[in-house]
């Protein structure tokens, strides 16, 4: 990666050629009058920034407007004089319109890019009066108290704010704001980033989205639940309800990182569909090619092959359901134990073949958590390198998901969501007495185990719903000949995706949450909620929940009641 300093210096080389071309000048006669044209910077209009590019240098005025010649490639913004050891935020090619967007070395070009959060976080909270809505403005107290500060802006959003601890106490201790200012969130900076370029939606859309959550939460007493939704357009929603903690009463925020549960067998049946794509794989080659001897003796050992995992037509039981049989290891850990055991993976093979085939292979359909945890073994056995390792390349670096991990143990990146399970005292509500939010989700792995945040999660279900991450032929792959899941051909699943009543995409649960993402009538919609489970006094027995009665996703209901709000469906 080119340190931000060194691509300032080669900016300022690259700009003081054009100057050099300029005054020659090319392109045309010398008596030619060349006339400045003008630009806007927006994060907010932002007034007070110094521009230099060949001809042409100065500070952004009230409505961010600068100054540039056509003939120019490329303009540099600082917070101060270059000369002044001004920071530096970045390079951008001319044109009429700059932004972070623009700024960010990475090329994603992402509103969830960590160096265009930051870039943002940064502008907004030097605002002189801290309400970057009308109009960001930086002054010369703030321009001279920040002389001399190196300031990294490619780094995570928490490094970032480690880093701007000290740089924030300097300004308030010299009296640079009115207030005692503090960092601007990661989502409070992408929301106002998202709304002052016109892609967020309009206030009654918004109304719609938001009171399609509070209907969910109001008829369904989950602690929290987040959402976004993308339409065709590119304008996005993002909303909140509820609690994040119990105990704290911390409200839920888009900040919030939450476990998604069997979300993550897309990510994973994604690495294998690029991995075919590739040739480094076939699709109908057999587990037992990749992975000899790791079924030992079941009854279809040599007969299974990859793409009956991903569609789920292996016949190979669940071993989730091992947490209903109190002689098995699993139950015993997960309702007897510290729920911190580190499964291995040839563990949860193991236990799956004790129990009997329920069909033979391709014959039927089932779904097994177990398929994705042999799928991910396979990639390991080819690349060696772990599942972790190759999925994070693959899929989480090249679409941005900067807040998006497999975790290899219970602990958790902050901040995050607590998670709830009304099992752990079965009294039909939840409290604090029901968390469960540090359980190691080794049991899970590649088939349920993903950390993500609102937003990540519905940037990747936009991009696994149109086919981003796989080419034409694999893409078709995926979606086209899906084995039935209902006899009607209602609900349908193809490799590693499912389409439910004409919405594409998948669930998860997992102990404490639960969420989906989905893609229906060319919207993209994703939720996750912080529990799972509710016990019903009545009966005793796990909540039925009417919209959703297979799982009880509440995650799921809120999507259903998202389009039916929106007039997408009749609910």
């Amino acid at each position: 990666m080119i340190n931000r300093q060194v691509k300032s210096g080669m900016y300022i080389f690259i700009i003081l050629c054009s100057v050099s071309l300029l005054l020659s000048g090319c392109g045309g006669s010398s008596s030619d009058p060349i006339y400045p044209v003008q630009g806007v910077f927006v994060d907010s209009p932002v007034e007070g920034l110094y521009y230099f590019t060949a001809g042409s240098s100065g500070k952004t005025d009230a409505k961010g407007t600068f100054s540039y010649y056509p003939e120019n490639t490329a303009i540099s913004f600082y917070i101060g004089k270059p000369e002044d050891k001004g920071v530096f935020l970045g390079t951008s090619k001319l044109k009429s319109q700059i932004t972070p967007l623009d700024l960010a070395l990475d090329t994603t070009k992402d509103v969830l890019g960590n160096e265009v959060t930051n870039i943002s976080r940064f502008l907004q909270t030097m605002d002189s009066d801290g309400v970057p809505e009308n109009g960001i403005t930086i002054t010369t107290q703030a321009e001279t108290a920040l002389k001399g500060k190196m300031i990294n802006f490619d780094v995570d959003p928490t490094t970032f704010g480690d880093q701007m601890a000290p740089v924030l106490n300097t300004l308030n201790t010299k009296k640079v704001f009115a207030d005692n200012r503090t960092l601007k969130t990661p989502a409070q900076a992408r929301r106002h980033l998202r709304e002052s370029l016109g892609l967020t939606v309009d206030a009654a859309t918004a109304q719609k989205l938001q009171g399609a959550m509070d209907k969910v939460l109001a008829k369904y007493p989950w602690p929290g639940l987040v959402m976004g939704v993308r339409f065709p357009d590119g304008k996005t929603w993002f909303g909140v309800k509820g609690l994040a903690d119990i105990a704290n009463k911390v409200p839920m925020t888009i900040d919030h990182k939450l476990r998604i549960g069997s979300i993550t067998k897309t990510f994973t049946a994604t690495v294998i569909l690029q991995m075919a794509q590739e040739g480094l794989l076939g699709l109908d080659d057999t587990v037992e090619k990749w992975l000899p001897g790791i079924l030992g003796n079941y009854q279809y050992h040599d007969k299974i092959t990859i793409r009956q995992l991903l569609n789920h037509t292996s016949g190979l039981n669940n071993y989730w359901h091992l947490s209903m049989d109190p002689t098995s290891m699993y139950y015993q850990e997960y309702f007897g134990g510290t729920w911190t055991k580190l499964w291995d993976p040839r563990e949860l093979v193991k236990e799956t073949i004790s129990l009997p085939a329920l069909f033979a292979p391709g014959t039927a359909w089932a779904y097994s958590n177990i398929g994705p945890i042999l799928e991910a073994m396979i990639v390991e056995k080819i690349t060696g390198e772990a599942f972790e390792t190759v999925m994070t390349r693959r899929i989480i670096e090249n679409l941005g998901l900067y807040n998006t991990y497999l975790p290899g143990d219970e602990s958790l990146v902050a901040p995050h969501a607590r998670g709830y399970l009304d099992y752990t005292n079965l009294n039909g509500v939840y409290d604090a007495g029901d968390d469960c939010t540090y359980m190691n989700p080794s049991f899970a792995w590649a088939s349920g185990a993903i950390v993500t945040s609102i937003e990540d999660l519905l940037r990747y279900g936009t991009a696994l719903a149109s086919g981003e991450m796989l080419n034409a032929q694999y893409q078709a792959e995926r979606l086209n000949n899906m084995a039935n899941i209902t006899p009607d051909g209602s609900a349908k699943s193809g490799l590693g995706i499912m389409i439910v009543n004409g919405a594409l995409g998948h669930n998860g649960d997992i102990f404490g949450f639960q969420a989906t993402v989905q893609r229906y009538k060319g919207v993209d919609f994703a939720a996750i909620t912080n529990a799972q489970g509710l016990i019903d006094q009545k009966t005793g027995e796990t909540l039925v929940i009417p919209e959703n009665p297979s799982t009880g996703n509440i995650a799921y209901v809120a999507f259903l009641q998202a389009i039916a709000d929106l007039g997408l469906t009749a609910q």
